[in-house]
């Protein structure tokens, strides 16, 4: 298997954001909540909207983050922050009724080029790498 989807690998292992080509899929207001909870709700949103689609059921996906908290809190499946154990079952119940497999990676936030938004920047292309890298996907591993 590949070292993507190792569960051995979760959650300390960083991905090269700039492997990737990107494109903003949701885009929705700042909300006044937790920085911890938007995050973690972007990921159950994102998982929402996948499950609209019949083509997108019963398939894995990889979704990068940039917050170990959500990361960690939404692959256990629990939390003991009240508004995050709300988000952890919401995702469980996508993920069992629609058979959507969801994995997340962590990208730290330097290199996470979806992060501009929340800085009132635009998305733009991932920034200067500064973690090394052995192999990238597509080049044989991944």
């Amino acid at each position: 298997t590949s070292t993507l989807l190792d569960p051995k690998a979760w959650p300390r292992q960083a991905f090269p954001a700039d492997s990737w080509l990107w494109d903003t899929i949701l885009s929705y207001p700042l909300q006044h909540e937790h920085i911890n909870v938007l995050e973690a709700r972007t990921i159950v949103n994102y998982a929402r909207h996948l499950a609209r689609s019949s083509k997108a059921q019963q398939k894995k996906y990889l979704i990068f983050t940039d917050s170990m908290v959500s990361l960690g809190a939404l692959s256990k499946g629990r939390s003991s922050a009240p508004p995050l154990l709300a988000l952890c079952r919401r995702l469980l119940v996508i993920r069992a009724i629609y058979g959507i497999r969801i994995y997340l990676r962590h990208v730290p936030s330097p290199l996470n080029c979806a992060d501009g938004p929340t800085r009132n920047e635009p998305v733009g292309p991932a920034r200067e790498t500064v973690v090394k890298y052995s192999a990238r996907p597509g080049r044989g591993q991944g």
